[in-house]
């Protein structure tokens, strides 16, 4: 239901060309609800979601 409701607002999350985002809209959105929420550190954020730190802080 979120994740409809975020891509309706920013529209497509892959985009047509160039380099594709390393997480899926949904798993972008759980990191994120992670970060804000539990206020962790972006690196135990990027090992929950398999990612490294520098992409969390992109």
């Amino acid at each position: 239901m979120l994740e409809r409701e975020v891509e309706t607002r920013i529209g497509s999350w892959q985009p047509d060309t160039g380099r594709r985002k390393s997480l899926e809209l949904l798993a972008a959105v759980v990191a994120c609800l992670i970060y804000l929420r539990h206020n962790s550190i972006q690196t135990a954020v990027g090992a929950q979601s398999r990612i490294s730190q520098a992409t969390v802080s992109r």
